[in-house]
C-alpha cells in the first residue's frame, strides 16, 4: 500500500469535488448511479499489486482443482446445470481486504469471488473519471503492465472470441431495471458488448435468438449470462429454454 498517496489523496476530497465526480462520471455512462460511488482509489506499490495477483490466481487455481469442482458440482441440481460447460471460468474477480499482519506488513485476505465480467467496464468508467477529476498522473489503474489500449483489445478479444459481436450479448433479468445497470452501459462504452433482457430471448430449434435494437431477430452465439437462476425463480420468470437444453450456443 502507498500510505503516502493515500493520505495526500484524502486531503484533496472534498464534497464538492466527489459530487463533480459522480455527476460527471453519470453523465459519461448517460444514466444516475443508485449505488454509492467511492470517494477515493486506493493507491497500491508494485510489489503489493503483484503480491494481491499473485494470491488470486492461487484462489481461482484452487477453486478449478477437479476434487473441489467435483464438491461444487454436487450441490446443483441437474436442470440448472448447462450444458458443455468450459473447465475454467473466462473471467474471475476476487475482491479482497487489506490487513495487517503481526510484522505490520499489508496482506490481501478475500472477501469474495465471481465470474462475471461486468465490473471490467465500470472499474474502467471509475478509474478513468477519478484521473480526469483529480488529475492524477504517474500511475496507471491497470496490471500487468497494461495499457488502455491493449486492456480494451485483450477484453474485447476474451469476450467475442471468434463471435460476431452482433451475436453475443451480455444477458440479465429485465437490464433495465437493475441497480448495475452502470456496469451494463460501461461495458458497451469499452467494447460494445451489448445487453438483453432474457425475457425477450427465444428459443428456435438448437438456437437462441433474440430481437435487436433495429428490430432484427438474431441469432446468439455466445452468452455473458448475468440471469441468477433463483432470482428467477423468485420472480417467477419464465424463459423459452432449459439451462440443460442441448444448444448451439456457448455461455
Amino acid at each position: 500500500m502507498r500510505v503516502d498517496l493515500q493520505r495526500d489523496f484524502i486531503h484533496r476530497v472534498s464534497q464538492a469535488s466527489h459530487s463533480t465526480l459522480v455527476e460527471e462520471l453519470e453523465t459519461s455512462l448517460g444514466l444516475p448511479i443508485e449505488f454509492r460511488v467511492c470517494e477515493a482509489p486506493i493507491f497500491l506499490s508494485q510489489e503489493f499489486a503483484h503480491d494481491i495477483q499473485r494470491a488470486a490466481v492461487e484462489i481461482i487455481e484452487e477453486c478449478v482443482l477437479p476434487a473441489n469442482l467435483q464438491r461444487s458440482d454436487a450441490t446443483l441440481q441437474p436442470r440448472y446445470t448447462v450444458r458443455n460447460e468450459s473447465r475454467n471460468p473466462l473471467f474471475s474477480v476476487v475482491d479482497f481486504a487489506v490487513t495487517i499482519d503481526a510484522d505490520g506488513a499489508f496482506q490481501p485476505r478475500l472477501i469474495e469471488l465471481q465470474g462475471f465480467p461486468s465490473l471490467f467496464g465500470y472499474q474502467w468508467a471509475l478509474m478513468n473519471q477519478f484521473i480526469t477529476t483529480y488529475g492524477l498522473e504517474g500511475g496507471t489503474p491497470y496490471l500487468s503492465g497494461f495499457t488502455e489500449d491493449q486492456y480494451r483489445a485483450t477484453l474485447a478479444e476474451a469476450v467475442y472470441a471468434t463471435c460476431d459481436p452482433a451475436e453475443v450479448a451480455l444477458v440479465e433479468i429485465d437490464p433495465a431495471a437493475q441497480k448495475t445497470r452502470p456496469d451494463f452501459l460501461a461495458m458497451q462504452r469499452l467494447i460494445g458488448l451489448q445487453t438483453v433482457n432474457i425475457r425477450d430471448v427465444r428459443r428456435v430449434g438448437k438456437g437462441l435468438v433474440f430481437r435487436d435494437e433495429t428490430g432484427t431477430m438474431r441469432p446468439l452465439r455466445r452468452i455473458f449470462n448475468r440471469a441468477i437462476i433463483d432470482e428467477l425463480d423468485d420472480l417467477g420468470v419464465s424463459v423459452d429454454f432449459a439451462w440443460n437444453d442441448e444448444l448451439d450456443v456457448e455461455w
